[in-house]
């Protein structure tokens, strides 16, 4: 049998096309997920590093104990409490005169005469500042989770850190979920900055520091309490039997007014000085939240939720490009 022998050199074949073999995932792009990483390890450690769950906290303490005082109600009684001290300072005044009572029979009535007019025209200026300030007060305490806004931080760090760690470990399934969890804590971010009022809180907050500012110091305390013992004083030595002397009718019932309304003017200035005593360091919380901010210009009631939007939306923006796969063709 004879061979047959074929001339490869004269076949004029088509080279064959590559055969493109089914896509699928190659890689994870690994720097945004470690961005991811590093976004959510800065907002878990950041608000232990500045202190800013204490500072909150105190900032809302500050807000639910003042509030109570911060009522037209209660300013409009302080107003009538300030009458009635100067209006309480005329009548002792006149009875002392009227019956020739000695200037060193009643001390307490004496020192009393002697500071009225001061004590109430430094009680009118610390009226006028908290009701100054009343309007600022109330924008601030009205905006919803002033105090949960580190604990949100954290949390969305958490998420949007594992997400990252997801992301560069698990199996198809696994990045998903992670890229999924990063996004939505960032959106979450986004929604409770932009819907919670805390993008309204820096007019006031600033306006509120600034005008509580000479209220909220020891100087002032330490001169409101010697007032309040100076009146005190003067209240105990009426209800001794001021002016030792039977008096007249009309006297006489003015007496029992005094005695009628001393027990609610003293719980009321009592209750304001001893809010204000107490309440010292919680405004100076709120101070050094304000001056968080390295940035001139920009305190930190600004520098907080700038920070939550920008996270919020860096992490949406990682979340997608590290969910993203790489895709190729294979070629054998």
């Amino acid at each position: 049998m004879t061979d047959i022998v074929l001339d490869r050199s004269a076949l004029d074949l088509p080279r064959a096309p590559a055969v493109v073999g089914e896509s699928g995932p190659r890689r994870r792009r690994g720097g945004p997920a470690v961005a991811l990483i590093v976004l959510g390890a800065l907002l878990v450690v950041a608000p232990f590093a500045l202190g800013l769950f204490a500072k909150v906290a105190a900032g809302q303490q500050l807000l639910d104990r003042f509030t109570p005082l911060l009522t037209e109600d209660s300013l409009a009684r302080y107003d009538g409490d300030l009458r009635f001290l100067r209006g309480a300072a005329d009548t002792v005044g006149t009875l002392g005169a009227t019956y020739r009572v000695p200037t060193g029979r009643y001390p307490g009535i004496a020192a009393y005469r002697a500071d009225a007019a001061d004590i109430t025209d430094r009680g009118g200026r610390l009226i006028d500042d908290v009701r100054a300030g009343a309007g600022d007060f109330h924008r601030l305490a009205a905006v919803g989770g002033f105090d949960r806004l580190p604990l949100l931080l954290v949390a969305a760090g958490l998420a949007i850190a594992g997400g990252g760690v997801a992301l560069l470990r698990s199996d198809d399934r696994g990045r998903r979920l992670g890229a999924v969890a990063a996004g939505l804590a960032g959106a979450g971010l986004i929604a409770f900055v932009a819907t919670s009022g805390v993008l309204g809180i820096v007019g006031p907050a600033d306006q509120l520091v600034s005008r509580f500012g000479p209220i909220m110091n020891e100087q002032q305390v330490r001169q409101l309490q010697s007032d309040f013992v100076t009146v005190v004083g003067a209240v105990g030595d009426v209800d001794t039997g001021y002016p030792g002397v039977p008096v007249a009718p009309a006297d006489a019932a003015a007496l029992n007014r005094l005695k009628a309304q001393w027990p609610q003017t003293s719980r009321d200035l009592a209750d304001l000085v001893g809010q204000i005593n107490d309440n010292i360091g919680n405004y100076r919380s709120l101070v050094q939240l304000g001056r968080l901010s390295p940035i001139p210009g920009v305190s930190g009631w600004q520098l907080v939720p700038a920070v939550g939007l920008v996270a919020g939306a860096a992490a949406l923006v990682l979340a997608f490009l590290a969910g993203r796969p790489i895709r190729k063709e294979h070629t054998p």
